[in-house]
């Protein structure tokens, strides 16, 4: 906004008016956004936080149970061990719940201009778009072994991120994909995230001649889910079987 109320000072037209970018925000989110950065808090966190609350009540069962502190036994060897079961359940179900919320669905044409103008936006709540425009070069530029790439439209330009979360799947694309894409007008179905800068998460790319690549990222997160699953069956048969 200072630097649009320079503009009449230095005789230039303005690019970007965002006299009114304060209204627009309030309208969106209201005078605080604390809500929705708790809730995002929560969301990314929430299998580090029921990790860690079993895990202190863990220690101090084990410091009750050595009579390092008087607090005596909490519980049964056999009740803690059936707390961590249900405790691998619950984080991988809370897996789950992160992914959908981070990952959603309903995927919509935007431009870049509607993109970056919605303000209730972070790496954690995305909004799901699907942009048409033009591959104009790397995500890092010089970069041979880039995987990313850099997205043109009619109304801007926008950071695309291709990593697929699994890092010899990404050499692959950086080596015998990222290139082939500059230049071509694509369709690219993805979640416009915020984090220091904007930029897009990729899901599909389409190109001109009916080419297709897939981002399995999203779909990567299930296997922390799986393995707490597994874990919570293993310490599961522990307490019926042997505990």
């Amino acid at each position: 906004q200072r630097l649009n109320e320079q503009c009449p000072i230095y005789r230039v037209p303005v690019e970007y008016d965002l006299s009114g970018a304060r209204a627009i925000k309030e309208q969106q989110v209201g005078k605080s956004m604390a809500g929705e950065f708790i809730t995002d808090l929560f969301i990314k966190t929430l299998p580090t936080i029921i990790f860690t609350i079993l895990g202190i009540f863990t220690i101090f069962w084990l410091l009750g149970y050595l009579s390092v502190l008087p607090i005596g036994s909490l519980t049964t060897i056999n009740n803690l061990v059936l707390l961590w079961a249900i405790g691998f359940t619950v984080m991988g179900f809370g897996v789950i719940i992160r992914t959908s919320f981070m990952y959603r669905k309903g995927f919509a044409p935007n431009t870049m201009v509607e993109l970056v103008s919605n303000i209730n936006v972070s790496p954690v709540r995305p909004v799901p778009a699907l942009i048409d425009g033009t591959i104009i070069g790397k995500g890092i530029p010089g970069h041979w072994l880039s995987e990313d790439l850099y997205f043109q439209d009619k109304t801007g330009r926008m950071y695309v991120d291709y990593r697929f979360g699994f890092r010899l799947m990404d050499f692959w694309w950086a080596l015998r994909r990222a290139d082939q894409l500059v230049g071509q007008n694509v369709k690219i179905q993805g979640w416009y995230r915020r984090g220091p800068g904007p930029y897009l998460q990729v899901d599909t790319i389409w190109t001109q001649d009916g080419k297709r690549f897939r981002n399995y990222s999203k779909h990567m997160t299930y296997i922390l889910a799986v393995l707490f699953f597994v874990i919570s069956a293993i310490v599961f048969y522990l307490w019926f079987a042997v505990i």
